[in-house]
């Protein structure tokens, strides 16, 4: 193609000097023979052929990003996202389940608070997605995969303890925002205790014993949804 518009523009030369720049240039007064003036409107006219339209600026593609996070975590449990994107403004990322819309999300944290971003897995196991998101126009620059998986936790306590008397606790489980382990009257509804301690604090952790004796559970609790996860019993003693 530059070929035939090459030998086009070497006959309208020939034929009708002075010839002007396509690109808008200051004419170029070229005499029959004169082989530096033809070369010179061919430069022109490749350079007029290869200059990039509207919108065809460099610098111009679209942004892109890139999510590096755990395939699968337990119901409830906190974990880490690394990514690479363009951290506008108000991008973020987000926690949505799988299939819903671009802009819907169940938790979400902006790129402005850095790498890696920290979010909370749902108490309801299932298939989600993660979502980088371009604040600006509401796209979804890259997107991973999430199982929340049916939690697991545990707990290890002595026998008896004395009323009033500290004693230790050692644990397993998602250690989810608001997870707490408490100390309760056996048969006590769910959502009350005499002690409780955040396993934020690690394991083991220790509870205070209750100051009347007596049958007692040590209980994990999650602290979204109060449910119990895990159950050991221990008996109080005077």
């Amino acid at each position: 193609m530059r070929r035939a518009t090459l030998t086009a523009a070497l006959l309208v030369v020939c034929a009708a000097p002075p010839y002007a720049s396509p690109a808008g240039g200051a004419a170029a007064v070229v005499g029959a023979g004169d082989l530096a003036g033809l070369l010179a409107v061919a430069r022109l006219m490749v350079i007029a052929e290869a200059a990039p339209g509207k919108g065809e600026a460099p610098g111009d593609a679209a942004p892109t990003a890139e999510l590096t996070a755990p395939a699968r975590v337990a119901a409830g449990e906190r974990f880490e996202i690394d990514w690479r994107g363009p951290d506008g403004p108000d991008d973020y990322l987000s926690l949505a389940a799988a299939g819903s819309a671009g802009d819907a999300y169940l938790e979400w944290a902006p790129t402005g608070d850095g790498r890696p971003t920290v979010l909370s897995a749902p108490a309801e196991p299932g298939v989600y997605e993660l979502r980088y998101v371009d604040g600006a126009t509401g796209e979804v620059l890259a997107r991973s995969p999430l199982e929340v998986a049916v939690v697991d936790a545990g707990l290890t306590v002595p026998a008896s303890a004395r009323a009033g008397l500290r004693f230790e606790v050692s644990w397993t489980g998602p250690d989810g925002p608001g997870d707490h382990i408490a100390i309760s009257r056996d048969q006590a509804p769910d959502h009350r205790s005499y002690d409780w301690a955040a396993t934020a604090i690690g394991s083991p952790l220790t509870l205070i014993a209750p100051p009347r004796p007596g049958p007692y559970e040590v209980r994990y609790v999650r602290g979204r949804s109060g449910e119990v996860l895990a159950r050991a019993a221990i008996e109080i003693l005077p």
